[in-house]
């Protein structure tokens, strides 16, 4: 009688533990299941724990070309400033190599050993689906007055960084894409400065207006090493975006081909000095020697040499905006911001307030050194005055730029990145893009094999990931 007893309770005992598993298994399998269903949540009403010690990783670039010193400089003040108000959060930073910054991103993410907080100054924006974290619970989070730190920043940023009904950065500042003009050989043409920096202007009325050069001996230089300007072009057009969510490719064979044409169609009327495949190197001394009437691409580092350079050269410059396909008026405007990433085993929502805190802190602090070092504008709307006071700009050129900011064209993000994809998808359009300038052949040959590479490249990669997740599934 007690062996059967004793035999019955070891059996209660092992069904017991059995039935426990699979409670705590399904547990397990429901949690799993409901993250990856309504993604990741965060209570942005946690608090840092001022007991606890947090440990944050921030990744940045040095911004500043040969001030790399002053910058780490200005780094360490601010990590200590910091500290502070929060001296249990420990923030180490690296700085990056520009070269290879965004490739090492990808490999740690991979890894995860990725850091809390990334300086984006390529603009990338979402870079990882399972690890990014958005920043809107925070930003939406209201005072006691009721009050949303939403409403402090542009709403142009904020749109650039949004997707999926989230806002995936925080905005540090904005960039209008434009181009560069030599007021002095502007003024030759019959060309109204004035109404094109407040309306912009089509391809139609820019063609019109590089005949009016051409009589005038004067020429426009485009660098045809550097496809960034064909990627404002499209940008203009409303192209922002090269790759869906679904890893279809959103540029038409129509939409290269017409920007292709615009190109060829100011080639044709000579508007180009006529060693064009070495425009890059008349790029400036054209423009200095009042040759060139507008010259492009510009990126932030030469127009902030240009700004320089202007006071000793005698030469007067003006910004323009790219013309645009289909309406004027329209002026791209790139948004620069911090991402803020986790860790695959999570390390709670006091960490992530830590890291938005210290994200908060150094973005201000980085965006009016910024603002004033490298002329651009802040996205925190309480320092656009600060910058308006405090940059070192003509005044023409900074009613420009506000100008151009109310005709800013910003749009919500679709995908987050396939760094693999995107770099190939781009090396072709950029081979493309050299072909137009140094091989003789025509515009239709050229976009036709780059359609038909581009979706060969896309088909690709379509087949590895499918292979990828069925082997994960299997």
């Amino acid at each position: 009688m007690w062996k059967k007893l004793k035999f019955n309770l070891s059996w209660i005992g092992i069904i017991t533990i059995m039935l426990l598993i699979t409670i705590i298994s399904g547990a397990v399998i429901f949690y799993v299941k409901f993250r990856a269903e309504t993604g990741f949540k965060i209570d942005p009403t946690v608090e840092v724990d001022p007991n606890q010690k947090y440990q944050i990783d921030y990744w940045d670039y040095p911004l500043f070309i040969d001030l790399e010193n002053d910058y780490r400089e200005f780094l360490e003040n601010t990590i200590e400033e910091f500290n502070k108000f929060y001296p249990n959060i420990e923030v180490n930073y690296q700085l990056l190599s520009f070269a290879e910054g965004e490739q090492r991103l990808k490999e740690s993410l991979l890894e995860d050993r990725g850091p809390d907080i990334y300086n984006d100054i390529f603009g990338t924006k979402l870079i990882s689906e399972e690890l990014q974290l958005p920043v809107n619970p925070f930003l939406k989070l209201e005072d006691e007055a009721g009050a949303k730190e939403l409403d402090n920043y542009d709403p142009l940023a904020l749109r650039a960084l949004s997707g999926e009904e989230e806002i995936w950065g925080l905005p540090t500042w904005l960039i209008p894409q434009l181009w560069v003009g030599n007021k002095g050989v502007l003024a030759q043409t019959g060309l109204d400065l004035e109404q094109v920096v407040q309306e912009g202007w089509n391809w139609q009325e820019f063609e019109k207006f590089s005949q009016e050069l051409s009589a005038e001996d004067k020429v426009i230089i485009f660098n045809p090493y550097n496809p960034e300007l064909f990627y404002q072009l499209l940008m203009a057009a409303g192209k922002g975006e090269l790759i869906s969510s679904e890893r279809r490719l959103l540029l038409t064979e129509k939409d290269l081909t017409e920007t292709f044409q615009f190109l060829e169609q100011l080639r044709d009327k000579g508007v180009f000095p006529r060693e064009e495949k070495r425009m890059n190197e008349k790029l400036l001394s054209y423009f200095w020697e009042n040759q060139a009437a507008v010259i492009a691409p510009i990126n932030l580092w030469l127009l902030n040499n240009l700004y320089q350079r202007e006071l000793n050269e005698g030469t007067e410059l003006t910004l323009l905006p790219p013309p645009s396909k289909f309406k004027k008026g329209v002026v791209p405007i790139e948004t620069r911001s911090l991402l803020l990433f986790r860790q695959e085993e999570y390390r709670g929502d006091d960490h992530t307030k830590a890291t938005y805190k210290f994200a908060q802190f150094v973005a201000q602090r980085k965006t009016l050194l910024l603002a004033k070092k490298l002329n651009v504008m802040p996205a925190y709307l309480p320092l656009q005055e600060e910058w308006l006071t405090g940059v070192g700009l003509k005044e023409g050129i900074k009613v420009q730029l506000l100008e151009y900011l109310k005709q800013g064209a910003s749009h919500e993000i679709g995908n987050f990145a396939d760094f693999d994809l995107e770099r190939l998808v781009k090396e072709r359009i950029e081979e493309g893009y050299h072909n137009f300038w140094f091989e003789d052949r025509s515009v239709s040959e050229i976009v036709t094999e780059m359609i038909f590479d581009l979706e060969q490249i896309i088909a690709e990669n379509k087949e590895v990931k499918t292979d990828e997740k069925d082997s994960f599934l299997n």
